[in-house]
């Protein structure tokens, strides 16, 4: 786990603590809690690239230790619908649409009730175990039901998660 310091609008530094997978607006959303600020209302900028929030810390190269400034939007950020693909272990691919504050679990429920004619994918024993892996972030079955897809950096568009069954 490396730092990165965030320069606040009122001149405050914020230290957050973050890892490879870390996504950029998770950083945002720290720092702004801190000091009582709207985190739709700020992006984060390194030197003079304003990063984008839904990419992850590896993505965007940061490195340690990195100086990090909040910086006002330019167009504010509107949270829309997001179009998710959960591609099954066969290769066949299942979508539904949800809200960024989903979690996987629910997810994963939706699909289950829309495709009932898969229920062997959707039954996993306990010699079995379940993950979901979007962008190498990998999500163990037992964190699905914390794991939101806001928290892997879907505020909008389309995702595509991989399915994995290990026995």
């Amino acid at each position: 786990m490396s730092s990165v310091t965030v320069l606040c609008p009122n001149g405050q530094r914020v230290n957050v603590k973050v890892g490879p997978n870390t996504v950029v607006a998770q950083i945002i959303e720290q720092a702004c809690i801190k000091y009582s600020y709207e985190p739709c209302q700020f992006d984060l900028k390194h030197i003079k690239r304003v990063l984008k929030p839904d990419s992850t810390v590896r993505f965007e190269q940061i490195p340690n230790n990195a100086q990090l400034e909040l910086v006002p939007v330019e167009r504010k950020r509107r949270e829309t619908s997001v179009q998710v693909f959960v591609q099954l272990p066969s290769g066949e691919r299942l979508s539904s649409e949800h809200t960024p504050d989903v979690t996987l679990w629910d997810v994963l429920e939706v699909l289950k009730a829309e495709n009932s004619d898969k229920t062997d994918f959707f039954e996993v024993s306990d010699e079995k175990d379940l993950s979901l892996i979007y962008v190498q972030t990998e999500v163990k079955q037992s964190e699905m039901k914390k794991t939101t897809l806001r928290s892997l950096g879907l505020i909008g568009g389309q995702g595509l998660i991989r399915s994995k069954i290990e026995s």
